[in-house]
């Protein structure tokens, strides 16, 4: 049975190949998809990467360049809070184009940074997606 991140690898497969790269060289010879508990470091794919990744943030320096990004709320809310506010994406060069929440079925819902005591079953079930683009010196909607 495929796992959720089997389109994942699937997709950057298809994109790593030369045929797709606009220099029709080899950019990447290897891209790890592996799913990850935010906070746990003690996994077999932690260990044996450790220090080998930290965030990858809009990699394309282009004005078109756009990363997304999806996680899970199972550590909570203050968790993701950190990882998208407007300075610690500046200090990356980024900031955000869209960001919303989706739960199990599809549903969509604006994205808060604070919706109270949220049960922690009901909460599993969400995600927080969204979409960086490099932010561009002196424009100050980006691109």
């Amino acid at each position: 049975m495929p796992t959720r991140a089997h389109p994942l690898r699937t997709n950057i497969a298809r994109n790593i190949s030369p045929a797709v790269s606009p220099t029709g060289a080899v950019t990447a010879k290897e891209v790890l998809v592996e799913g990850h508990s935010w906070g746990e470091l003690e996994d077999a794919f932690s260990v044996a990467h450790n220090h080998a990744f930290d965030r990858v943030f809009v990699p394309d320096h282009s004005a078109e360049a756009r990363c997304w990004f999806v996680a899970g709320f199972h550590t909570g809310r203050p968790m993701m809070r950190a990882s998208v506010e407007e300075a610690s994406l500046t200090d990356a060069g980024s900031e955000v184009q869209r960001i919303w929440e989706l739960d199990c079925d599809g549903e969509e819902r604006e994205w808060m940074w604070d919706r109270g005591i949220e049960d922690v079953t009901v909460r599993k079930r969400w995600l927080i997606v969204g979409i960086l683009k490099r932010k561009i010196a002196g424009n100050e909607n980006g691109a």
